[in-house]
């Protein structure tokens, strides 16, 4: 995004004042995170998880069809991007030449190609939703190259899919309301429909019997339970998704675990190999080795039972200084 706004306003001759302001802003945060960073001495360790990392692992399990996820709601954003594509093609054979030597459309076509290609790798209905309004600008000029029927055609299909789309934003907002409240150290909160409201409040009240001070692994894909409960953490990351969590960080993990952290808490929908292919269809194995074998380790090591549900298990370490065995992973 940020080097097509600097090709862009290279194109459009904006001044020398007007590129080095830009691109000072864009660059001013990331110069002040990179600063941060070094300071803390982390610089490379950053540059391999951030960068390198992501760009290694994230990927592979991410591929999923267009629009994968979307209900007939979710017509006006998911079909947006092919709606203003096609709708610029129209406005091009109409207009020609006079239409691509505009600068602003230059631009808003760059900006709605940006928007298209960040919803990839995985362009289901959430992550096209984080960048459609790229393609906004490009939409309003397209359109407005449009006369006489055509323009009263596509605007009365533009209005009925986004009012499909108002529709169900009233919809979720209903059922929303409608669902119960849990409790929680900071606030409450209405679980979505697919956790059960009591399942996830018990395990609340469970943990909040946990001693003050204590430490608990939150498995293997719940980075809010940890904020939600008021509690540590124990581990230095908080994804373990096979295909891109690798064994080096399984095995990690299990070594931070042996230095007596003494409660886990295991999401067994997330853990379910059969869960993990329907939300990852590209990952090759939902079960591999280290999976297993770390999995074994967390119910050996954490063996006594203080809650379960269908979804979740709070475990405990009975015995203080119960060995560890972390070779295996």
């Amino acid at each position: 995004m940020c080097v097509t706004v600097i090709v862009l306003l290279l194109i459009v001759d904006v001044g020398r004042a007007g590129l080095v302001s830009a691109a000072a802003g864009m660059a001013l945060v990331p110069a002040v995170l990179v600063v941060h960073v070094y300071a803390e001495g982390a610089l490379a360790a950053a540059f391999d998880d951030v960068i390198l990392y992501p760009a290694a692992q994230y990927a592979g399990i991410q591929s999923v069809p267009f629009g994968r996820g979307a209900l007939v709601y979710d017509l006006s954003l998911v079909g947006f991007f092919p709606m203003v594509f096609l709708l610029t093609g129209v406005a091009l054979k109409l207009r020609g030449g006079a239409l691509w030597r505009d600068p602003r459309f230059r631009v808003s076509l760059a900006l709605a190609l940006v928007g298209l290609l960040g919803s990839y790798p995985r362009p289901d209905r959430i992550h096209i939703s984080f960048t459609v309004a790229l393609a906004c600008p490009l939409f309003a000029l397209a359109a407005a190259q449009i006369r006489g029927v055509a323009r009263i055609a596509g605007g009365a299909v533009l209005v009925g899919v986004g009012l499909m789309g108002v529709i169900g934003a009233m919809a979720t907002a209903v059922v929303v309301s409608r669902l119960p409240v849990v409790v929680t150290a900071r606030g409450p909160v209405r679980p979505s429909p697919n956790l059960v409201a009591d399942e996830l409040a018990t395990l609340v009240r469970e943990i909040d019997k946990v001693p003050p001070g204590q430490a608990v692994f939150f498995y293997p894909y719940d980075p809010l339970l940890p904020y939600l409960t008021g509690r540590r953490h124990a581990a230095a990351v908080d994804v373990m998704i096979p295909g891109f969590t690798i064994a080096k960080h399984f095995r990690g993990t299990c070594v931070q675990l042996a230095a007596a952290v003494p409660w886990v808490v295991i999401d067994r929908q997330l853990s379910d190999p059969t869960v993990l292919r329907k939300i990852y269809p590209a990952m090759r194995d939902p079960n591999p080795p280290e999976k297993r074998e770390f999995e074994a380790v967390l119910r050996g090591t954490f063996d006594e039972v203080v809650y379960t549900s269908g979804r979740y298990e709070l475990r405990r370490r009975s015995r203080e200084g119960l060995g560890v065995s972390c070779e295996r992973i």
